[in-house]
């Protein structure tokens, strides 16, 4: 629960202002504020079933945005990348030019 609840405030962080502000401001409360489905009801005027249905659309469309753009996974990867370059402890340009190719901008 715990990973899955990192992998949803990162997701929100890279996709969050593709949601509404109403599914913005309800996952922000919820998992980065750390509030209860009622606390987060309260502090929307909402009930605390239509807290735990917007949160239910706005994971959808989170994990719809990173299906579709992957930039999670490509930072996943990068990072990944990175950390076993550093780790070897024998990185060269090489290393870091084939970490950086990954990245087209």
């Amino acid at each position: 629960m715990l990973e899955k609840t990192l992998k949803l405030g990162k997701l929100l962080d890279l996709y969050g202002d593709m949601l509404t502000d109403k599914q913005k401001e309800a996952m922000d409360l919820y998992y980065n504020c750390d509030m209860s489905l009622s606390e987060v009801g309260e502090e929307m005027n909402v009930s605390r079933q239509g807290v735990r249905d917007t949160l239910t659309r706005a994971t959808s469309a989170l994990m719809e945005y990173e299906e579709k753009i992957g930039a999670f996974r490509l930072l996943s990867e990068i990072k990944r990348d990175l950390e076993n370059a550093i780790a070897s402890e024998d990185i060269n340009l090489d290393d870091i030019k084939s970490i950086a190719d990954k990245i087209e901008v």
